[in-house]
């Protein structure tokens, strides 16, 4: 897909604006806005027709921490601070990937160290918002006593797993704009 000047246009100046809440004056300067861009997916999650889009965007290179910003027709830009990390190497970056009614955020440290890991969280659209669905946290380090960690948590169906052994979780999607892995059970957080 082709993204057009005008969608890179309004990508820039919403970026740039967000910068400002940063005090940081260089960071609003066009070539700093892109090169911060880490990675963009595009597709229709309201199902109105019309594009729709999902940005990851690093606002200072020191900084590990990485915003999600998503842009649906005819609304304002949803921002989500921190939503992803990344580091400075191959496999440490963050992505998009299309997922069932809309996209999932994964980032992780999979490609260095004794412990490499991974999060996943799925965003999909439902009763006119985006919702967090889904989330997955993995761990398969061989420094631990444990030897790994796998959790995976179902907010829609009210399940989890972690490690095999099923637990409970409240029946609900989280809004997007409420996400925050302090929402998970305490054995299920990468912090």
């Amino acid at each position: 897909m082709t993204v057009s000047r005008y969608v890179w246009s309004r990508l820039l100046a919403v970026l740039a604006a967000a910068t400002l809440a940063l005090a940081d004056a260089e960071a609003t300067q066009p070539e700093r806005v892109l090169a911060g861009v880490l990675d963009v997916l595009a597709g229709d999650w309201n199902e109105d027709g019309e594009v729709d889009r999902a940005v990851l965007w690093r606002p200072r290179v020191e900084d590990p921490r990485v915003d999600l910003f998503v842009f649906l027709s005819g609304q304002a830009p949803q921002v989500l601070p921190g939503a992803a990390w990344s580091g400075d190497g191959w496999g440490s970056f963050p992505e998009l990937r299309t997922a069932a009614r809309g996209f999932a955020v994964i980032s992780g440290n999979r490609a260095a160290g004794r412990e490499p890991w991974e999060v996943v969280f799925d965003v999909a659209w439902r009763g006119g918002r985006l919702w967090v669905v889904a989330y997955r946290y993995s761990r398969y380090g061989s420094s631990g006593a444990d030897g790994g960690l796998l959790c995976l948590v179902e907010f829609a169906s009210g399940w989890g797993e972690k490690n095999g052994v099923r637990f409970a979780v409240k029946p609900e999607p989280v809004p997007l704009e409420a996400w925050s892995e302090e929402l998970l059970p305490t054995g299920c957080r990468r912090r």
